[in-house]
């Protein structure tokens, strides 16, 4: 089953992060959303939809 959205405990871990890693598991976390889930994780992180889109 599908997660909704980003949880507020990657959003701790995510911040710890370099940009590349960043990149890289704003993708994979995308991924793992589903559909809408570049939109997703562009919108709780920031990160432009372009540049999660690099990490996928």
């Amino acid at each position: 089953m599908k997660r909704k959205g980003v949880s507020k405990e990657w959003l701790k871990v995510f911040s710890t992060l370099n940009e590349a890693q960043k990149r890289w598991i704003a993708g994979v976390e995308a991924c793992e959303l589903g559909y809408g889930g570049i939109t997703k994780v562009s919108e709780a992180t920031g990160l432009s939809r372009t540049t999660i889109t690099e990490g996928v």
